[in-house]
């Protein structure tokens, strides 16, 4: 299943600093198989607080090729030229879907919210209060809950 790296430029305050980090970068792919999917090209931020200078968008064949990429010699040495440059946030995201009820958080923040949520929505279910078809539509169907 293919893995993607996504990378946002948050700021940049040195362009020439990143110019240079592109330019050790670029050989860093070289037999990774990856494909760049977008890479500085025009966005719109949908939704969050930004800033967001650009953004990129890589294929990897496979989160083990990503993470090869990703902690080989070669980036991390090209990583040493961005630094002080751009202020950037890296991921690698697995392909694919899970199922809502198979969800599951990186943090352990998300997994408390997540439960808070659950909890208060089966209080509202207990209690016989309707649920708006847009909350409905987010959770899903009631849960079998046993209150003996």
């Amino acid at each position: 299943m293919p893995a993607y790296v996504i990378a946002t430029v948050k700021s940049v305050t040195d362009r020439r600093g990143l110019e240079e980090y592109w330019s050790h970068a670029a050989p860093s792919f070289a037999g990774s198989g990856a494909t760049h999917l977008a890479a500085y090209t025009p966005f719109r931020l949908l939704e969050g607080k930004g800033p967001l200078e650009a953004a990129v968008l890589i294929e990897f064949p496979d989160m083990e090729a990503a993470n090869r990429w990703y902690e080989s010699a070669a980036y991390q040495a090209a990583k040493q030229y961005r630094a002080g440059a751009a202020e950037v946030e890296v991921i690698v995201l697995d392909g694919g879907t899970v199922t809502a009820e198979n969800r599951k958080f990186h943090s352990e923040k998300g997994v408390r919210n997540s439960l808070i949520m659950q909890r208060r929505l089966t209080c509202l279910r207990l209690a016989g209060r309707p649920l708006s078809t847009q909350t409905r539509h987010r959770i899903g169907p009631p849960a079998k809950v046993d209150i003996t």
